[in-house]
């Protein structure tokens, strides 16, 4: 959903209709990066959202993007910040990637931020943009290490751990858990 389509009494109905999880896309922490993607909400609006939607009981996975055009390592971190702070269940960080027939490819091909056009590297998780406010390389490590930061938090295994209701749950956050280190350590 969209952090500015739902209120708190739908959330309610949502929950007592089925609802267990919602995914949000913030994309960044940055009000300047926000405008550039053309989303038209605030961080007010996403906290306010977040926070409701914890309340309603309806689990929260957020989805952000790293690389976007005005993008700098202090804003990378802020956004990294900013998802901790948010504390979601679930976190998404991938690597902005403009896909050919959208507005921003177009202006990245226009402005020649394009690395390559090999279709099968648009993947969210490969830098396809050479800015100049950030090198693709650096976009590529802050993505490595964003996940890590996110969910290698003490405060965020105990959470995860205190959730688990099964032996399939269980088996669920092991294999995530090795998947995290061989992503995050592993390159």
């Amino acid at each position: 959903s969209r952090v500015d389509t739902v209120d708190f009494e739908t959330l309610k109905k949502m929950k007592k209709a089925g609802c267990h999880q919602i995914m949000y896309g913030v994309e960044s922490a940055e009000p300047k990066i926000l405008e550039n993607l053309n989303k038209r909400f605030t961080l007010q609006k996403v906290e306010e959202t977040i926070f409701a939607t914890k309340k309603a009981g309806i689990d929260t996975r957020l989805a952000f993007m790293i690389g976007s055009p005005g993008e700098t390592e202090e804003t990378i971190k802020k956004t990294i910040k900013y998802a901790i702070y948010l504390d979601p269940d679930f976190v998404s960080f991938n690597i902005t990637t403009p896909y050919p027939g959208t507005e921003m490819f177009s202006w990245a091909d226009k402005n020649k931020f394009l690395i390559h056009k090999d279709w099968q590297r648009y993947d969210l998780a490969t830098p396809v943009m050479e800015l100049t406010t950030i090198s693709s390389e650096k976009v590529l490590s802050y993505y490595k290490k964003s996940h890590r930061q996110f969910y290698l938090r003490p405060s965020y295994i105990l959470k995860r751990l205190t959730k688990i209701r099964n032996i399939e749950d269980l088996k669920m956050h092991i294999k995530s858990f090795i998947n995290l280190v061989k992503f995050g350590f592993g390159q």
